[in-house]
């Protein structure tokens, strides 16, 4: 039912708005239509008051008199003051005219009231309607009244009922408040009890301040309370003599774990750094060393979020130091650390025995690591206990002891690897220290100074496998009979060769094996010298030219000079010789190579900041050069000992149709020297070949100017001249050589123009100086004049039987007095000059 008035209600609501805006709406009409009934009305009084102008002498006047009062909202009293005041005679006239306006709106109120008659009859149904609706409101409202008075009465008693409640529960907790005031004082110290019993001193100091400060002082007015009050300094004696204790079983603790805590800390050290490369293949080194990757990151992050987490248990020496700050005594707990602390310190930092395993090294620093780890986490966890400055001072003198004992122990290193194992702990140990912000530049140090040891083991060592590669190598090109070995070769040494499915096989090199290994040897000897310095602190460059300069000392003091004792020392054949040679040449493009490894390990690229370039090249030329000076010295013995074996008749009965048979096995053997030495290079086979023409030239006219010749004939000369002219042959025939090589062919110019002048007997030509120059340059005068001594062709019948035979008798013997006149003045010359 009230939903449905409601409806009505709310129907009847915007029914009478409706008619409200219709009625407000109607009344905006009556004003406007009010408005222009004024207007007209005041046009009717002008005119009437312009229809009056004759009859009455102010009309004008009261024209606008009565638009005044018609047209007025407020007083019109001043107005009709105005028409009394003019004259009275006129009084009738201005009423009359009233009247007649009166009249006249009276009609239009009529009308207007007509015609807004209906809406006005809509209106006031409308009203009478919201009439029913305001009864039906009321009556509504009345009835809720009656039902929130009936709420509120039950409402205000069970209000009074909570407010007694709550009275009686604020008593009960007051009461429960008084009674418990000595709960807590008797809680607490029975829980000091508990804690002295459980060894909780820490915590027995916390409960016995609180207690102090919260409690006591509420219980002192009884018994109870001034016992546990007497009671407290006793518990306090007792506490810190336990702590006391508490740090003397830290301290021993800390000394018997520190080499296991160093252990700990530098096995994870070189996980995350990747120090440990001792086994890594030198081919392997290179693009594989250990970066700031992500992974190794977050490796380094775990090892700092677990640097605390030591196997020592620090809650003792924490709760000493708390247990101390409480009570006041600072000063005798840090007095009574430091001191013990040292003493544990000098124990570590002097190692108890001489280091002479890779064992006692690594036990020394893990100690030394895990005493100083302990230090830097009482540092970092503890507030006053000990200081930054403190602990740099005992690290600064540890230093300067672990430099001296590592000079005395390394010279009992006497192998690479072991040194190279010492390295490791120390470059370990460092990074160890300085992750934990501890300064290594005096250890840094250290390694540089222990690195000069290590480079004088290594190249003696290397040296010692490099003598034995070269003193142990046949000297003879390699021979590679399968694909595998093929491949296995060029795995080792990467020459410049064929491919091995391409390459015939078997196949032969040109170096020998000596060559691979020596590369092998340099390469590994490369590899340990960076594998060395890599990791101590210097920067790549810095790297690059140490290990750039360790290969030169190796390659020029070592390799070349092994090389050039073999040549010198050793009884090697032809071959052999010639095969150092190529090998010198194979060694000397290997260095280009060895170049480019060290660029790759040491992470160097572009030749303009090399400042140290691998000069071993020109060792290795040296080398090549006392090779192939040996190669001629063999050649020219050979020469020698056949020539020595020589027997000439210089003045035989009948000359010779064909050359010596010495001649002809010299040069055949020489011819096939040369012809097996096609592993040479042109230039070097050339001049080979020209030193042995020069040296058989030079033994030649040695020949022709001994002493043991006391005769010479004409026969003598034509067999002598055969010999000359194979002698021309062979250097026109060289195997190494272009045909018609001018420069060998003029080796042998001197001896054939000696035997042209004699068996053309061209004396005339010889003997004018300037003839001479042009025809017989070559051929010195005292030479002439030795043979012209000893010629004697007069045993040959008939050869001055004629007058023609006397005369080149004639001009034999005056070519004689001709040469021996001018040597005489140019002996006589040079002795006046000097």
């Amino acid at each position: 039912m009230m939903d449905n008035d409601d409806g009505e209600g709310g129907g009847s609501s915007r029914r009478e708005d409706t008619a409200s805006t219709d009625t407000v709406h109607g009344d905006g009409a009556v004003h406007d239509e009010g408005a222009a009934t004024r207007k007209s009305s005041a046009g009717s009084v002008g005119s009437l008051a312009a229809g009056d102008d004759g009859n009455m002498g102010h009309g004008r006047n009261y024209s606008m008199l009565l638009s005044e009062v018609i047209n007025s909202e407020g007083n019109i009293a001043p107005t009709l003051r105005a028409v009394y005041d003019s004259s009275q005679s006129d009084i009738p006239t201005f009423v009359k005219a009233l009247e007649t306006q009166t009249t006249k709106l009276d009609g239009d109120i009529e009308r207007l009231c007509s015609t807004h008659y209906q809406g006005f009859i809509d209106s006031i149904d409308r009203l009478l309607k919201l009439k029913d609706h305001a009864l039906k409101l009321q009556t509504r409202i009345d009835r809720v009244k009656g039902l929130i008075s009936d709420a509120g009465t039950g409402l205000q008693a069970m209000t009074e009922s909570l407010a007694r409640e709550r009275r009686r529960q604020c008593n009960i907790l007051r009461t429960i408040e008084t009674l418990n005031v000595c709960v807590p004082a008797l809680r607490l110290f029975c829980k000091v009890q508990v804690q002295l019993q459980a060894g909780r001193f820490y915590s027995v100091i916390k409960t016995l301040e609180e207690l102090e400060a919260q409690h006591l002082a509420h219980v002192t007015q009884f018994r109870f309370g001034q016992a546990i009050q007497a009671r407290i300094p006793h518990i306090r004696a007792q506490v810190r003599q336990e702590a006391f204790g508490d740090m003397r079983r830290f301290l021993e603790e800390a000394r018997m774990k520190a080499k296991a805590v160093g252990e700990t800390a530098m096995a994870r050290a070189q996980k995350v750094h990747a120090i440990d490369t001792e086994g890594m293949d030198p081919d392997a080194a290179v693009g594989a060393q250990p970066s700031a990757s992500s992974a190794s990151l977050a490796a380094l992050e775990d090892m700092t979020a677990h640097a605390a987490a030591l196997d020592v248990d620090f809650g003792p020496i924490y709760s000493c130091w708390h247990i101390c700050q409480v009570l006041n005594s600072t000063s005798a707990c840090i007095l009574y650390y430091k001191t013990e602390r040292k003493k544990q310190g000098e124990l570590v930092i002097n190692p108890p025995s001489p280091l002479t395993s890779v064992h006692d090294f690594q036990d020394y620093f893990a100690r030394l690591a895990g005493f100083f780890l302990v230090e830097e986490t009482v540092l970092s966890t503890t507030e006053g206990l000990i200081s930054k400055q403190y602990l740099d001072e005992m690290w600064h003198h540890a230093q300067n002891k672990i430099a001296t004992a590592m000079q005395t122990a390394i010279s009992n290193c006497t192998t690479a690897s072991m040194i190279r194992s010492v390295k490791t702990i120390i470059v370990t140990f460092n990074r160890v220290l300085q992750d934990h912000d501890y300064s290594i530049g005096r250890l840094v140090d250290v390694l540089l100074d222990i690195r000069e040891r290590y480079q004088s083991v290594l190249l003696t060592s290397s040296g010692e496998v490099l003598r034995g590669i070269l003193f142990s190598d046949n000297y003879t090109p390699l021979h590679v009979d399968t694909e595998e070995e093929y491949r296995a070769l060029r795995a080792k040494y990467p020459f410049s060769d064929v491919p091995a499915d391409e390459a015939e096989l078997p196949h032969s090199l040109e170096f020998s094996d000596a060559v691979p290994n020596i590369y092998v040897e340099v390469k590994q000897f490369i590899f340990l010298t960076w594998l060395y310095i890599h990791n101590i602190g210097l920067s790549n460059t810095e790297v690059d030219e140490t290990v750039r300069q360790s290969t030169n000392q190796l390659l020029s003091k070592v390799l070349s000079g092994t090389m050039a004792r073999i040549v010198r020392e050793r009884t090697l054949t032809l071959p052999q010789l010639t095969q150092i040679s190529v090998n010198t040449q194979y060694l000397e493009r290997a260095c280009e190579k060895l170049e480019r490894y060290i660029s790759s390990l040491t992470k160097t690229v572009g030749d303009d900041i090399h400042i140290t370039r691998l000069y071993a090249a020109s060792d290795f030329k040296d080398a090549r050069s006392a090779a192939e000076y040996r190669m001629v010295e063999l050649l020219s013995e050979q020469i020698d000992e056949c020539l020595d074996l020589a027997d000439y008749d210089w003045a035989p009965a009948e000359p010779r149709t064909t050359s010596s048979s010495y001649m002809y096995d010299l040069l055949a053997y020489l011819t096939t020297m040369f012809a097996s030495l096609t592993n040479l290079p042109k230039e070097v086979a050339t001049h080979a070949y020209f030193m042995t023409c020069k040296h058989l030239c030079s033994k030649l006219m040695e020949l022709v100017q001994s002493p043991e010749i006391k005769k010479v004939n004409l026969n003598g000369i034509k067999s002598f001249e055969l010999d000359v002219r194979l002698c021309e042959d062979y250097a026109d025939s060289c195997p190494v050589i272009d045909a018609g090589d001018q420069l060998l062919q003029g080796l042998f110019v001197s001896l054939r123009e000696l035997v042209d002048v004699f068996l053309k007997e061209d004396w005339a030509v010889y003997l004018d100086p300037e003839q001479r120059t042009q025809t017989y340059a070559h051929l010195k005068p005292h030479i002439v004049l030795m043979w012209l001594e000893k010629f004697d062709d007069t045993s040959r019948q008939g050869l001055f039987r004629s007058g023609e035979d006397r005369r080149k008798a004639r001009l034999v013997d005056n070519a004689l007095k001709k040469l021996r006149a001018e040597i005489g003045q140019q002996s006589h010359a040079q002795q006046s000059s000097s």
